[in-house]
């Protein structure tokens, strides 16, 4: 049994919008790029969920439409009650130990979506036992708890790969497609302004994380900076802390072939996450990161067009998660954009770089 992973080819769409209302269009949808589910026939997928937060409805309900997968476990650590979720997604059987729950359902894969300060044992546990899986970002705080689980699944020879969905956006694909045709890419910037006095006041998250925001946030659009640009080299970063800790940071560097790259985040400033990418008599802007638009030196606009898969989920899960699984059923190796653990270490290498210190606890 395989997981197939094609592109079809059936022409651009151009819809006015999903209710077909007849108003100026605020997408252009394409359906000429799919990731197709898994092929029905055969053994089904066997996967083990980890983790029943708000992120696990994200990759459920992509599990759910792939026929060939079957999820035979969703763990959840503490005491609520999470049969309703299992129901409602199809999954087997649910458990309040993780470990029980490998033992008993013995997946081909798992998928671990546990809470941020749970992430590195959990996964170096995974990891031991040799199953693959697909760990939500970050995989560590620094990167040397990164390196550590990229070692560990070196050792054990395990397939691996850290759900940073931005990579897998389509949007993001075809901007770069608009940029390549007309030569290199010369630039990216990245903006990514946290609303961080907010939500140090009204956030359900601990101090302890938000002390870590850098890495536990704004390590999306800093990794969607060397998804696009590759490798950093010569780095050069400004920052201030205008309420207690560092909270404005301007990195400038070098990425591969040439390109220039550069991270602006103004905390105190309007939230908001963004990305500029310059080419030859041609930008594009994607602001929000979901949707955006190529402007050309002439004068041209157009909208940069978005799969239907990342209107219908979350976007880049859908896609993410089927390359994933492509790679578990055939054994081939994962391919660009996907990051492992090994490459997710330069990604916390670079964030290391622009925040000038190291969480780890």
């Amino acid at each position: 049994m395989t997981l197939a992973r094609r592109i079809v080819r059936s022409g651009v769409r151009r819809f006015r919008t999903l209710t077909g209302l007849k108003e100026k269009p605020k997408k252009r949808i394409l359906s000429e790029r799919k990731y197709l589910a898994p092929e029905p026939q055969g053994t089904p997928i066997r996967v083990a969920v980890l983790g029943a937060g708000r992120v696990s409805d994200f990759h459920l309900s992509v599990l759910n439409a792939f026929e060939a997968v079957k999820i035979v476990g969703l763990a959840n650590r503490g005491n609520s009650d999470i049969t309703a979720m299992g129901e409602s997604y199809h999954v087997e059987k649910v458990f309040s130990n993780w470990r029980k729950m490998i033992e008993d359902t013995a997946p081909d894969a798992v998928l671990i979506l546990v809470s941020h300060f749970e992430t590195v044992p959990v996964t170096a546990a995974v990891l031991e036992m040799g199953i693959p899986c697909l760990i939500e970002k970050p995989a560590g705080f620094s990167s040397r708890q990164t390196s550590y689980l990229a070692d560990l699944a070196a050792k054990h020879s395990c397939l691996n790969m850290v759900a940073v969905n931005r990579r897998y956006y389509s949007v993001v694909d075809y901007a770069l497609d608009a940029i390549y045709q007309n030569g290199p890419l010369v630039g990216a910037l990245v903006e990514a302004h946290e609303p961080i006095a907010k939500m140090r006041k009204n956030s359900r998250h601990s101090q302890a994380l938000l002390d870590r925001w850098l890495v536990a946030n704004s390590i999306h659009p800093i990794d969607l900076l060397r998804c696009v640009g590759g490798d950093v080299s010569n780095i050069h970063v400004l920052r201030q802390a205008w309420s207690g800790m560092p909270d404005s940071f301007s990195a400038s560097m070098q990425l591969q072939h040439n390109a220039l790259g550069t991270y602006v985040a103004h905390w105190s400033s309007v939230q908001g996450w963004s990305l500029q990418l310059y080419g030859n008599d041609i930008k594009v802007i994607l602001n929000p990161l979901e949707e955006g638009e190529i402007i050309y030196s002439d004068g041209r606009r157009s909208l940069v067009p978005v799969d239907e898969v990342d209107l219908k989920f979350k976007p880049g899960i859908y896609a993410q998660n089927a390359a994933f699984l492509h790679a578990v059923s055939t054994g081939e190796a994962l391919l660009p954009p996907c990051s492992d653990l090994a490459d997710h270490v330069k990604t916390l290498q670079l964030i290391e770089d622009i925040a000038g210190t190291i969480h780890e606890d």
